[in-house]
């Protein structure tokens, strides 16, 4: 009983609020942000990828609002070579 207690704290628990998360982002909800947990195995990998693709979402929302808005000195700011909507 307890090592069912414990897998479902430590791993349910999370995957449920990452599900969560992915949907709100699927759905364009990009504010709701919460941070992760601090853990260093998978789930808090996942987690933590997670929370940085709210971030990088919602910074190339603002992003986009300020050019749509006629604001042309927007800074963007790549992440890499590879940051298709960055660059």
């Amino acid at each position: 009983m307890v090592s069912l207690i414990v897998l479902l704290l430590s791993i349910a628990m999370p995957l449920r609020r990452m599900a969560r998360q992915l949907g709100d982002l699927a759905a364009g909800r990009i504010d709701e942000r919460e941070a992760p947990t601090p853990r260093v195995d998978e789930i808090g990998r996942a987690e933590q990828a997670v929370y940085d693709t709210s971030n990088y979402l919602c910074d190339m929302s603002s992003a986009a609002q300020g050019i749509a808005g006629g604001d042309l000195r927007v800074a963007v700011n790549p992440r890499g070579q590879d940051d298709v909507m960055g660059n």
